[in-house]
């Protein structure tokens, strides 16, 4: 026997093209809709079981005509940055009428539990984004010609090649003489670009900066003293991955990552594959269909048990008393919101505008 739907209704008053509208129509879109039936609307439902506004201003609006207690259901609501006393007074009013306070961050929570909010009446959920396609492996930039001596130490990259979790980089090289190198890191499966110049070198120094310019970083395996191109990356802003020794020691200030031997710098390219391994699965975890699946999990909850689900433990102190009131509530803004919410901003324009057209402006 199928299980009965859960109705939502998402309320967007403001224009579509508000993040947080825009938030609420991927959250409808990625429900689950076996157990969920949504609508999207700019007032609430008399029957959806949550009403949930995007913006707690606006519910906060709807309250003060009257009509949120009309609407049928839970309400609950987004509540971003809360940096005044009046949005303070906001989410504390809406919160003690029964309704929920969904967070962007952890920290929000711990705020406004400090400013006097229940606890019970809050819970968060981080933003999700939309999905941005494959990730750019990190790139390393060599500039440096090739020479048959092994002075570039070119059997280091071979050896990487076999070694490191090859899917994480690409090569880019610029400089003759690297072609067979360029085929056999090829064949270990090593993305590499190559561009082995021309004979006009002013041009091909123009090319390696802009190119080395869009690099993560430059590396240099060899052992003849030093490569100019790490001065150039260093001039250009570029992290630097180097051989300790020449001039490179004299640069060391300035220098990301020295090494001494290939057991070095093994270990500083298992790291930076490492960690973005580790961000590309997090990202991961920051997707609609993930965001909608947690809204889903709050919305069950209060439906079922009348309560929030319990949460991962919220960053608690992260301000003090003074910090808080000082640096979040801000007065300055404080005024600003009064005005505008309470109509006094769209009066004030309304008047300038009348005094426009009495003067022929």
């Amino acid at each position: 026997m199928q299980s009965k739907q859960h109705t939502l209704r998402i309320v967007i008053p403001h224009a579509a093209a508000w993040v947080l509208d825009k938030m609420g129509r991927k959250v409808a879109e990625h429900l689950p809709r076996a157990e969920w039936q949504s609508t999207l609307d700019a007032c609430g439902s008399l029957d959806a079981d949550i009403n949930h506004w995007t913006h707690y201003m606006d519910a906060f609006q709807a309250y003060q005509q009257k009509r949120l207690s009309g609407y049928g259901g839970i309400v609950t609501f987004w509540i971003t940055h809360v940096d005044d006393y009046y949005k303070l007074k906001m989410v504390k009013t809406l919160c003690a009428c029964g309704g929920f306070g969904i967070c962007l961050s952890s920290e929000t929570v711990s705020i406004l539990e400090q400013a006097g909010i229940e606890l019970k009446q809050l819970t968060y959920v981080v933003p999700a984004s939309d999905d941005i396609g494959i990730a750019p492996r990190i790139s390393f930039g060599i500039a440096s010609r090739y020479y048959a001596d092994g002075r570039k130490n070119e059997k280091i990259l071979l050896r990487l090649c076999d070694e490191i979790d090859i899917q994480q980089f690409e090569f880019r090289i610029w400089g003759s003489g690297w072609e067979k190198i360029v085929s056999l890191m090829g064949e270990k499966g090593a993305k590499v670009i190559y561009d082995p110049g021309t004979d006009d070198a002013a041009r091909d120094y123009k090319d390696i900066l802009r190119g080395l310019s869009s690099c993560d970083y430059c590396l240099y395996v060899g052992w003849d003293e030093g490569s100019l191109a790490t001065i150039d990356a260093i001039k250009l802003g570029v992290k630097t991955i180097v051989s300790r020794q020449g001039y490179h020691m004299d640069l060391a200030p300035v220098i990301d990552y020295l090494f001494s031997d290939y057991k070095e710098l093994k270990t500083i390219i298992d790291a930076l594959g490492q960690r973005r391994k580790r961000l590309l699965e997090f990202g991961g975890s920051l997707s609609w269909p993930v965001y909608a699946g947690k809204h889903a999990e709050i919305w069950k909850h209060l439906i079922v048990d009348g309560r929030l689900p319990e949460r991962a433990n919220v960053n608690r102190a992260l301000r003090q008393a003074p910090t808080l009131m000082s640096a979040v509530l801000n007065p300055r803004r404080t005024r600003w919101s009064f005005m505008r919410y309470t109509g006094i901003v769209q009066l004030k324009a309304a008047i300038r505008r009348r005094l426009r057209v009495k003067m022929g402006f």
